[in-house]
């Protein structure tokens, strides 16, 4: 079996990032509170916690989204 670099598999970890496909529903609900309630601005940084849960890890999608 082939050694993988570090920065390999890094590479790899990213590139089925971007192959994740977020429901239109949920981004449209997202997005629309995201507006309505002034929650994220242009040039904000945002932190998020993580605990692996499936609320967790979506909301990491979704930010990465937008």
């Amino acid at each position: 079996m082939p050694d993988v670099s570090d920065e390999e598999e890094e590479e790899t970890k990213v590139k089925k990032a971007k192959l994740l496909k977020i429901p239109y529903g949920i981004r449209s609900s997202v997005g629309a509170a995201i507006i309505e309630f002034d929650m994220i601005k242009e040039g904000d940084r945002v932190l998020v916690a993580l605990s692996g849960g499936k609320d967790s890890l979506t909301l990491v999608h979704i930010l990465r989204y937008f």
